[in-house]
């Protein structure tokens, strides 16, 4: 038996996590502690062959953290309300400045972020509500300090979101020793579908691509094909303090269930 899975064993599992209410987001450009979403970069170091069954178990979202007290290099939060959505990347550890273009985008130091706001399982094209977003921390604005974001295609998709109307997304970036955080607010209009009065689970995914740090994911990554697959993608489902409060952390289920 091989001594390591040949795929991620993030594709083994099913996530379901928590994403919080706040209702003045429109208002805010850091997103509180009690936002940030579990890291499950700790199950590839902590899942092994034998243990990928075809039976059920729910795991927490702390069990697949790392348990390592060093800081990581990078976190991720998020919120909502009814008026649109919030995500905030922290990037740590870099050893050189950020290079960014805006005209390179896809070559740039960069977070991409892939939203299906009707958290549609059963599809491996994206359709009209699966977003991807190419978020820069800095090349635009006259000085070229300024973030960035900019909606592309996805490849293979059978139909595109409605067109981004201008002023509804806003993005910040805040440089910090040896790194930076990226606050971008999604405004639902931005949003192809999003309307979480009907539909409370929407999918993400995300990709820090980084010349000191490389690629860091969510989901499971190549050979398998996330960046154009929704089913690959992990749900969050929008819930309110006393929700998230009854529903701890993150639970996944194998996938052979």
């Amino acid at each position: 038996m091989p001594s390591e899975l040949p795929i991620a064993s993030r594709f083994l599992f099913r996530m379901e996590i928590p994403c919080l209410y706040m209702a003045n987001l429109e208002e805010m450009n850091e997103l509180p502690a009690e936002c940030e979403f579990p890291n499950f970069e700790g199950l590839e170091r902590r899942t092994k062959p034998q243990e990928a069954t075809s039976s059920v178990r729910v795991v927490r979202a702390k069990s697949v953290q790392s348990k390592s007290s060093a800081p990581q290099s990078f976190r991720v939060r998020g919120a909502w309300n009814e008026n649109g959505l919030a995500i905030q990347f922290f990037v740590e550890g870099k050893n050189h400045p950020l290079w960014c273009s805006r005209n390179r985008p896809e070559e740039s130091d960069r977070v991409e972020l892939w939203v299906d706001t009707r958290n549609l399982r059963n599809v491996h094209r994206a359709n009209r509500y699966c977003h991807r977003f190419v978020c820069l921390p800095s090349g635009a604005g006259v000085l070229g300090d300024e973030a960035f974001v900019t909606l592309f295609p996805i490849n293979r998709a059978r139909q595109f979101p409605n067109e981004i109307p201008n002023g509804s997304i806003r993005a910040r970036s805040q440089p910090v020793e040896k790194g930076y955080k990226l606050f971008i607010h999604f405004a639902s209009r931005a949003l192809t579908g999003y309307d979480p009065r009907e539909f409370q689970d929407i999918s993400l995914a995300w990709m820090l691509a980084d010349r000191d740090l490389g690629v860091r994911l969510l989901t499971a990554g190549a050979p398998l094909p996330f960046q154009e697959d929704p089913s690959l993608w992990y749900t969050f489902h929008l819930t309110r303090e006393q929700e998230s409060n009854d529903h701890k952390g993150a639970t996944s289920d194998e996938i052979g269930a």
